[in-house]
């Protein structure tokens, strides 16, 4: 159908459009390298027709730098980074608001904050990414189909923040964030395994710093159930046998219960 409208033509805008959107799926699917060069190469033509002011120059600057992410996510060129970084900015600007597109454009712009931040570090960079990701979260009240998928970005950022901080509130409010995710993840979710792990690493790290037997208890039950979730050959099996297992061996040494012994060498014996 693009070949049939070539540039000038009233439906070439359209044609492109469908391309691009099956282009995206399949690199979803499979991703393919020469679908991202495609694509990249179609939301870029998109753009030189959105000119400033056109009603469709916001969703343009979107879907290319959303494109140029995933390059970034494949390469590594800080260019991409940068590139993104500037597509969105403006994309922001014309979404003010009010704007039904406003969320996804913060997220995005997060993401491109996010991952300044996971090459170059930065203060200013990694509170960016948070205040985006706030942002981003009170546009999508409970029932936002992407709520959840936001909630575990802002828990991962301020997760972050901790390790910089080393402030009691930001471990606190990421394991509140934590369990607001996996209350949207119920059991059969796909996520459901992930969002169980991140939580029993925050709960580590506050154990690790109150000592609390009650985070611990939580910590070995999480663990029982990441574990239940990893079938003999899932590639993750092994490591849920060991973090279970370092977690009842400190039971064990304080409580120094049989059962806990057993099902530690148990655990070791499959791991």
């Amino acid at each position: 159908a693009l070949d049939l409208n070539p540039p000038g033509r009233p439906y070439r805008g359209t044609a492109r459009n469908h391309l691009a959107n099956a282009v995206k799926r399949r690199f979803d699917q499979s991703g393919s390298q020469a679908d991202l060069v495609k694509l990249i190469s179609l939301y870029e033509e998109a753009l030189e027709l959105h000119t400033v002011g056109h009603p469709y120059r916001s969703t343009s600057l979107n879907n290319l730098a959303d494109a140029i992410i995933e390059r970034y996510k494949c390469a590594g060129a800080q260019k991409d980074i940068e590139v993104a970084t500037a597509l969105l900015s403006e994309a922001l600007d014309l979404r003010p608001l009010g704007d039904p597109s406003r969320d996804s454009t913060l997220s995005s712009l997060a993401t491109a904050f996010g991952h300044r931040f996971d090459r170059s570090g930065g203060k200013d960079v990694l509170e960016r990414t948070i205040q985006l990701l706030m942002d981003t979260l009170a546009l999508r009240p409970p029932g936002h189909p992407y709520r959840d998928a936001t909630l575990t970005s802002l828990a991962s950022a301020i997760s972050k923040r901790y390790k910089q901080s080393g402030l009691q509130e930001d471990l606190d409010k990421t394991i509140e964030l934590g369990l607001e995710v996996l209350a949207l993840r119920p059991v059969g979710s796909p996520y459901r395994g992930i969002s169980l792990h991140n939580l029993a690493v925050a709960l580590g790290s506050r154990f690790e710093r109150t000592g609390s037997d009650s985070d611990m208890e939580e910590i070995i039950r999480i663990r029982e159930e990441v574990l239940g979730l990893c079938t003999p050959t899932h590639p993750d099996r092994s490591s849920c046998l060991s973090s279970l297992a370092n977690a009842l061996d400190y039971r064990y040494s304080k409580a120094g219960k049989h059962e806990d012994l057993e099902r530690m060498i148990q655990l070791h014996t499959e791991a």
